[in-house]
């Protein structure tokens, strides 16, 4: 029941803004009633930080388990920011990667730049 008043209050929230969503609407959205909801969580505040807690972990699991398979520090580096711009573009917005030679021959400075896009302009 958990993971689906987190997922219900967060597809609310993007759909609605966190101002616009109460817990009525997510106990619709879950599947339960309003008292089962209040069982569990105070109030849309504390759903809200529960589900940013655990999307925030799961992405920092993430990439640490992407980190873990480098064997220098530079591949740490470029598969940690690959697998941000993947997180990045899951969530809908857009990512950026540019590569350019830095001063060092044989070497690259990438930076990864993540903007959200309007939902207007975003690809399905």
């Amino acid at each position: 029941m958990r993971a689906a008043v987190l997922k219900a209050a967060m597809t609310l929230a993007h759909a609605r803004g966190v101002r616009g969503i109460s817990m009525g609407l997510i106990a619709n959205a879950a599947g339960i009633s309003r008292a089962a909801l209040y069982k569990y969580f105070p109030g849309v505040d504390d759903i809200l930080v529960a589900a940013h807690a655990e999307h925030v972990a799961s992405h920092l699991a993430a990439l640490e388990a992407a980190r873990s398979c480098a064997s220098t520090p530079g591949d740490a580096l470029a598969i940690l920011l690959g697998s941000y711009g993947q997180i990045c573009a899951h969530r809908g917005h857009q990512c950026r990667s540019t590569s350019t030679p830095s001063s060092t021959p044989g070497t690259a400075r990438t930076s990864s730049i993540c903007h959200p896009r309007p939902a207007h302009l975003r690809y399905h």
